[in-house]
């Protein structure tokens, strides 16, 4: 565009005369302010893209450190969660869904709530079960210390499924995390429909040996 009004600018000029050369070399400065104004914003616009880029990478390492087991600090993941998906909606707009750095900052946005979701439903199935036992005992004058123990016993077993799937996501999400961590070591290619199925698959695994 720069260069078809430049060549515009040169045949009015050549066209009409001496008259209009004040006038073209004035839209020949304006042309060049314009352009320098679109290099400084694009300058910024990759400044700001590389920054982002450095914190999702940022908050992929807290996350790997802070969620080892069922027992991850749920504030920590909570917080990485809520930043992640703010700054996956900053870098998408700028950048395509098959970037790998829009493809890792979507996996862990998604399954690290996914994680906090069947932690709390795995809490919360041993709290109903264990209430529920102990507001029977209360009910009927029964509460002893060993049956309380028994009261925990059935809670246990009331989570046994809920914590099975927490468990098989949460080795699924770790062996993801690697795969990912490699790709971008080595500029491999990765899709999200293929990291999907890929963690879908692990997840099936795992219960199956959990459930075994």
């Amino acid at each position: 565009m720069l260069r078809a009004l430049l060549i515009l600018s040169v045949l009015l000029v050549s066209g009409c005369g001496p008259s209009y050369e004040e006038e073209y070399k004035a839209t020949l400065a304006e042309l060049q302010r314009v352009k320098a104004q679109l290099a400084e914003a694009q300058r910024k616009l990759s400044a700001a893209d590389n920054e982002t880029r450095s914190k999702i990478f940022l908050l992929v390492r807290r996350a790997q450190n802070h969620i080892g087991d069922e027992d991850f600090d749920r504030e920590v993941i909570d917080k990485v969660q809520q930043e992640m998906k703010l700054l996956l909606e900053s870098y998408r707009q700028l950048n395509s869904q098959s970037d790998l750095t829009t493809i890792t900052a979507t996996f862990y946005s998604d399954k690290l709530s996914l994680l906090m979701q069947l932690r709390r439903d795995s809490g919360n199935a041993y709290d109903r079960q264990y209430n529920a036992c102990l507001s029977d005992l209360d009910s009927q004058g029964k509460k002893t210390e060993l049956s309380t123990m028994l009261c925990e016993v059935q809670a246990d077993a009331a989570r046994r499924k809920p914590k099975q799937q927490l468990l098989a996501n949460l080795t699924a999400f770790k062996l993801m995390g690697d795969l990912l961590q490699d790709a971008r070591q080595n500029d491999t290619p990765v899709t999200s429909p293929e990291l999907e199925q890929r963690y879908k698959a692990e997840v099936n695994k795992q219960l199956e040996q959990l459930s075994s």
